[in-house]
């Protein structure tokens, strides 16, 4: 714990020098990677100043992380990496993926660890690749300790009593519970910190024997120096090590899976296999839904449209107008060199309803002038084109200058806003645009042909000549 302290001190004058960082605390023996306890772990949670003062690329979290874990570097006898929060508190423990290794031959730790390091190293050799490490530590600094059984037994003192002393002086002893100015205390027994310094220190420990007298503890048990992991990860029954990444700057979190689960396939020898938990385990689970949860979108549309106009037809002319805005959508995030995140497909999903809402301001003028004052498809489609330009332009622009606000949005979040911002920006620029044009026509042909329909199905009986008598 002691020199944990000093490498935490060492880390903490790094963290001075860095712009950006207003204040921090340190929970020792807390690994926040691992979910594990011990005396050789820190974790240090870190608050950076308010978003108004960190306005600079150079202030921003990306480039806070990359000198933290530059500053990091001049510690070298401590293991350390930076990392931010996930996107969902509670599905991960950092921001990117969480790859879980497995060794399902049941071979042994080293190897294990072995395979590990050289899927990390080849890993970071891909561009799309940001920071990945292993939290897997196998050659931890420990101490083994070896009891004389027979030596016991000669002595007169019991296997447990002998293990129990070890455990009170140098791992503490729960006691019991006592209730004192409202709070409730824990009674732990542990040596003091000077008499449990050092590996020799064991025999300052005695042990009572059956007959009464005090045995030490160095007469009866050897320590000698090892090495070991400090925790072994099971997954899904199988030994794993964890291996936290993320996408390089720029890289959507999707092609960052597909490329390490590639380098995956190339690097792991047989008996090695891998699974995704935390958020990328839910990202895979929902991945390629998106057409689906569109399609749904789309025939609800349909229906509502079909059930105001009374007619199947009429709905196609409203519902050929969305690619218009999907193809603006994503033109815009292609413009601005965004990823294809779940933002954008919110947005999308929101140009269904958004792009709609012009086309059928033209088509129920159309076909109001159509059925009420007996114009002619082509006739009734330019008459609402007409009719409806101005307000169709009026509405669409009103949105869409709200919307610029998300599109350079900064601060928090801003870079979710940016996206679903650009999204709609760019899907309700094209759907306004373009559907002033392609809305009526498409109304003209869907009801040409619809009155074509018709007027076959009508045109046998009304053809018919009746007979008459004199």
């Amino acid at each position: 714990m002691q020199r944990t302290e000093a490498a935490v001190t060492k880390i903490e004058d790094q963290l001075r020098q860095i712009k950006g960082i207003s204040a921090w605390f340190v929970m020792g023996g807390t690994d926040f990677a691992t979910q594990t306890q011990g005396p050789n772990v820190a974790t240090i949670i870190i608050a950076l100043t308010p978003w108004d003062q960190r306005k600079t690329p150079d202030l921003q979290l990306p480039a806070i992380l990359a000198r933290a874990q530059a500053g990091f570097s001049k510690v070298p006898e401590a293991f350390t990496f930076a990392f931010g929060l996930p996107p969902i508190l509670g599905l991960s423990i950092t921001g990117g993926f969480q790859f879980m290794l497995e060794d399902r031959a049941g071979g042994e730790l080293q190897q294990l660890s072995q395979v590990a390091d050289s899927l990390v190293d080849a890993a970071r050799k891909q561009p799309e690749i940001g920071n990945i490490l292993s939290t897997f530590r196998g050659a931890v600094p420990s101490y083994s300790v070896d009891m004389d059984i027979d030596k016991l037994q000669t002595l007169g003192v019991p296997v447990t009593d002998a293990y129990n002393a070890l455990q009170t002086f140098l791992g503490g002893l729960y006691i019991n519970d006592f209730n004192r100015f409202s709070h409730t205390w824990q009674v732990l027994v542990q040596a003091e910190p000077q008499f449990r310094a050092n590996a020799s220190d064991i025999d300052r420990f005695y042990v009572r024997s059956t007959n009464g007298g005090m045995v030490p503890l160095g007469t009866v048990a050897s320590v000698k120096p090892s090495t070991g992991p400090d925790s072994v990860y099971r997954y899904n029954r199988f030994r794993a090590i964890q291996i936290l990444g993320g996408p390089a700057r720029g890289v959507s979190s999707g092609r960052a899976v597909d490329v390490m689960e590639n380098v995956a396939s190339e690097n792991l020898p047989p008996g090695y296999g891998y699974e995704w938990t935390g958020t990328t385990y839910q990202e895979k689970l929902s991945q390629g839904h998106e057409g689906i949860i569109f399609g749904f979108a789309s025939v609800l549309v349909f229906l509502c449209l079909a059930a105001l106009y009374e007619s199947w037809s009429i709905p196609l002319a409203v519902l050929l107008s969305l690619p218009l805005g999907l193809f603006g959508a994503l033109l815009a995030v292609y413009l601005r060199n965004y990823p294809y995140d779940i933002y954008t497909q919110i947005g999308i999903v929101t140009l269904i309803g958004l792009a709609a809402k012009n086309a059928i301001l033209i088509v129920e003028f159309a076909k109001d002038s159509h059925d009420k004052e007996g114009m002619s498809p082509r006739d009734a489609a330019l008459h609402a084109a007409r009719l409806r330009l101005r307000p169709i332009l009026m509405t669409s622009f009103a949105f869409i200058l709200g919307v610029v606000p998300l599109v350079v949005a900064t601060g928090a979040s801003a870079a979710a806003r940016r996206s679903l911002g650009t999204a709609v920006f760019g899907g309700m620029l094209a759907a306004t645009l373009l559907a002033i044009f392609f809305v009526p026509v498409q109304y003209y042909v869907i009801e040409s042909i619809v009155e074509r329909r018709q007027k076959r199905r009508r045109t046998p009986t009304e053809t018919r000549q009746p007979e008459f008598a004199d």
